[in-house]
């Protein structure tokens, strides 16, 4: 297979764009398609990870790549690229040969090679993206690179996630990004960054002016860390997505980015996810988010949130006119927290998508949400997946939705909803809700429960019966 494509790309002179990922070409494919560029000037984009190639074949793909003068995107990803190779397709290359977008992820590239790419990085006109993420690259590397993008003028994505990079890196990095003209993606996950480098991103973010994405996600950014990117928050006006998962920032630091998330109206999309955050440090989350009119998604999966935490942020939403995507997954929410959850369904926000899954509630919990699907008019995915609830009364609840017919302004439920558990409307709703209030009256009050005691509120009586109609007992009303 590779050796047919080879001989296609030899000769072909129309293709621009070619994705052979993921077919285990191996070291001999790469040597084909080598083979195959010598000739080929026409293909723009070249899509080759996760292949198997060997760093010896990939070296001599690299080294015919380098003076492809046509060639704008190249990913190699998950092919044993060594220093080699990144030598090879940087150093003495053909100046009119300029990738704009550079994919080398997941390889085995040393601070060696990630110097070589930072001295082409400082003299490219070209170069607008560069994934080195999962490498085996150091702080060294990363002071190397960090160095050769403040003296780049055109980068606008940089993704070095899951290398083992370290706070001074991390520093030269921030310092870098300050000033830095285009950036505006910023990927730096599980780089093993400290609060050290979270305060010098905070405060490059405070001067930047063009990053729209910051993912520091698995770093021990701390409470401390956390403080100083929620007072970037209150002025940076450029920042949409913040992804600051498995931090390290408990209730204290929650506390810290909710604190700025008050002022801030820009940023749409935050990840809080795993940072062990408790119902007690939901509470200034919550009250941010009555006033906040930016935040559209919040991922707050992998905590131990509970029950009061699901009530504070069921209430706040209540007020929240602009949050649409809400992920509250693996966390220990039980009926109550599902309940209130419930009672915020019907009610006119603008969420789209709930996700529920992995949590503590039953059959209660998933019932009540069930029916509050009823009065739904936004939420196009519900996910309860990994509960408890598959218990007659969901599974009625659920069957008569499926059958439901909606005429006008109501919706008339279908036969199986006969199946569903007689209870008490005040047992199944009114004792479970959050939002049911008491006013003292002065009146009259029936049940109604029966047609008798209709009649005894003074209703009109029917007229009589016909002497040969047969004799009927009072039914109850259901």
């Amino acid at each position: 297979g590779g050796d047919m494509m080879a001989d296609v790309l030899q000769s072909n002179t129309t293709l621009t764009a070619v994705n052979l990922s993921s077919n285990q070409l191996g070291p001999d494919g790469a040597e084909s398609l080598a083979a195959a560029f010598k000739w080929n000037t026409s293909v723009r984009e070249l899509r080759v990870a996760s292949n198997h190639f060997s760093s010896d074949s990939s070296l001599a793909l690299l080294q015919v790549l380098r003076d492809h003068q046509a060639l704008v995107t190249l990913d190699m990803s998950h092919n044993l690229v060594d220093d080699r190779g990144v030598i090879a397709l940087t150093e003495g290359r053909d100046e009119a040969s300029e990738v704009a977008e550079l994919i080398l992820a997941g390889n085995v590239i040393t601070d060696a090679g990630v110097a070589a790419l930072g001295n082409a990085l400082t003299t490219s006109t070209a170069l607008t993206a560069l994934n080195l993420s999962r490498n085996c690259f150091t702080g060294e590397g990363g002071e190397a690179l960090a160095s050769a993008v403040a003296k780049n003028a055109t980068l606008r994505t940089l993704d070095l996630s899951s290398n083992f990079l370290g706070d001074a890196a991390g520093i030269a990095l921030a310092e870098a990004v300050a000033h830095h003209p285009r950036l505006t993606e910023v990927l730096v996950s599980d780089c093993q960054f400290g609060p050290a480098t979270a305060t010098a991103l905070a405060t490059a973010l405070s001067a930047n002016a063009t990053v729209a994405r910051l993912d520091v996600s698995s770093n021990a950014i701390s409470a401390t860390g956390a403080a100083a990117l929620a007072t970037a928050l209150a002025v940076n006006t450029a920042l949409t997505d913040l992804n600051v998962s498995l931090a390290s920032l408990g209730d204290e630091g929650v506390a810290a980015l909710a604190q700025g998330l008050v002022t801030n109206g820009t940023v749409a999309s935050l990840s809080l996810a795993g940072n062990a955050l408790s119902d007690a440090g939901v509470a200034p989350l919550a009250q941010a988010l009555t006033t906040n009119r930016g935040l559209q998604t919040l991922n707050l999966s992998g905590n131990a949130l509970g029950d009061d935490a699901a009530v504070s942020l069921a209430t706040a939403l209540a007020n929240n006119s602009t949050l649409s995507v809400v992920d509250l997954s693996l966390n220990l929410i039980g009926d109550a927290g599902a309940t209130a959850w419930a009672d915020l369904l019907p009610l006119p926000t603008s969420l789209t998508r709930v996700t529920l899954s992995n949590n503590a509630f039953g059959a209660v919990g998933g019932a009540a949400l069930g029916t509050a699907l009823r009065l739904n008019r936004s939420i196009t995915v519900l996910d309860l997946s990994g509960n408890a609830v598959g218990d007659v009364g969901a599974a009625s609840i659920a069957a008569a939705l499926a059958e439901a017919v909606q005429r006008d302004d109501a919706i008339w439920l279908g036969p199986a909803f006969a199946l569903a558990p007689k209870i008490a409307f005040d047992r199944a709703v009114m004792e479970r809700t959050d939002r049911g209030a008491v006013l003292p009256a002065d009146f009259v009050w029936s049940d109604l429960g029966a047609w008798d005691a209709v009649m005894a509120t003074g209703a009109p009586k029917p007229a009589a019966p016909s002497k040969n109609a047969p004799k009927q007992k009072p039914t109850r009303m259901s």
